[in-house]
């Protein structure tokens, strides 16, 4: 079968798609993405679709969420189709968080600032209660002690903010697609009637509450096996951690998704495949 006649589905795509796909994501920031919310089911037919492949979005959902995702994942896909998973690897960031942490410990030469990275890579993006976190505020640092080490660590995503700090021009549209200030008149309109009854720390509960379900927290992180674990509890079978360069999906390495001009795209990554059974 040939790769132009599959349907090839990719899930929270943000800005990174391929036109031979279908692309969804709950708020389309490019023409050619269509709107949609992945909690509200995939919107296909029973074994309609060769691949589905979802790229640092499992994390951003409840682990029930997750779940019923892949299900339904399970559910559209064709006997013998393809599902890829791409999440922060919760593994690796501990393993490299913990050499640090023995190497400053040790008195072994080592830059205090990577170990500062990467509790921001565990913790910020779980605990953070306004958009962008501490970790924005430590990628638009003009002074950043060790770009290099945080450039091998999250690839392009690093790249865009330091552009930001060489081209202040930039700053202003680049963060407005980053940091989502509050816009919605009906979330300005609860907050002024939060105030008379609750007073600013209602009013800060509410930015707080509503900013944790707004889709850019982390709700949850996974590792190889865990993540195998979900995926098999679903119903797929033949899962397997790959590299970013490998793939089940025909010509997959020609859509540049995790893979752009020979460089990964997030290097922090986890790539996980698996397939519907046939008998499925």
């Amino acid at each position: 079968m040939q790769s132009q006649s599959l349907k090839l589905v990719n899930v929270g795509c943000g800005q990174t798609f391929h036109p031979e796909w279908l692309n969804f994501d709950v708020a389309p920031a490019v023409a050619g993405v269509k709107r949609w919310d992945i909690r509200r089911g995939l919107p296909f037919k029973e074994g309609e679709v060769d691949a589905v492949y979802s790229s640092h979005v499992l994390e951003h959902l409840s682990c029930q969420e997750a779940e019923n995702f892949l299900r339904d994942a399970y559910r559209v896909l064709k006997p013998n189709g393809v599902l890829r998973i791409v999440v922060p690897d919760l593994e690796q960031t501990t393993r490299a968080y913990l050499a640090e942490l023995d190497a400053l410990r040790d008195g072994r030469q080592t830059e205090p600032a990577n170990y500062e990275w990467l509790k921001l890579e565990l913790l910020d993006q779980l605990v953070r209660h306004h958009s962008g976190g501490a970790m924005a505020a430590y990628l638009l640092n003009p002074n950043i002690p060790n770009p290099d080490f945080v450039r091998s660590r999250i690839g392009q995503e690093a790249e865009n903010f330091f552009k930001v700090v060489q081209q202040p021009q930039t700053a202003k549209s680049f963060l407005k697609k980053i940091l989502r200030p509050l816009r919605h008149p009906r979330e300005l309109l609860a907050k002024i009637l939060v105030w008379p009854i609750l007073g600013k720390r209602g009013v800060d509960a509410l930015s707080v509450g509503l900013f944790r379900l707004s889709g850019e927290a982390h709700l949850w992180m996974y590792d190889g096996y865990s993540l195998k674990l979900l995926v098999e509890a679903c119903g797929f079978h033949d899962c397997r951690v790959v590299s970013a360069f490998e793939s089940c999906i025909p010509d997959f390495s020609r859509y540049n998704l995790d893979v752009v001009d020979g460089q990964v795209r997030k290097p922090d990554s986890l790539f996980m495949e698996a397939t519907k059974p046939v008998s499925a």
